[in-house]
């Protein structure tokens, strides 16, 4: 019967667990990784949804003050034209619809005289 020297058995379960510990650090450090990766495809999920929601809105502000303005919806584009406009008018509609979150197709302006002005704005 052949002896086998238990130092020899005593180093190969120390490589063993050697072993064993390496492989159990490289699969601890990839699951930190895909963590952290899921926590950013998380946040930035949360962020598109937002932007959606925020883009995707109606146009909804009221002409009822501007009387020359015109609105009219096609489907889901709304233009507003106005042939002859006061110009302290325009600036309170302009001020109206640029500070709010409207995807704005066209935007043409044209200055009549000094008090005077013609418009008109494709908002989607």
């Amino acid at each position: 019967m052949i002896r086998v020297n238990p130092s020899y058995i005593g180093i190969f379960l120390g490589a063993l667990l050697i072993l064993f510990a390496f492989s159990l650090n490289q699969a601890h450090n990839q699951y930190y990784e895909a963590q952290s990766q899921y926590k950013e495809s998380l946040k930035l999920a949360t962020q598109l949804k937002s932007l959606k929601q925020l883009y995707s809105r109606r146009f909804s502000i009221s002409t009822r003050a501007y009387p020359s303005v015109t609105k009219k919806t096609n489907g889901g584009k709304t233009t507003l034209t106005s042939k002859e406009i006061t110009l302290q008018n325009l600036n309170s509609l302009m001020g109206k619809i640029l500070n709010s979150t409207y995807r704005i197709e066209s935007l043409q302006i044209k200055k009549l005289n000094d008090t005077k002005a013609s418009f008109e704005m494709s908002i989607k």
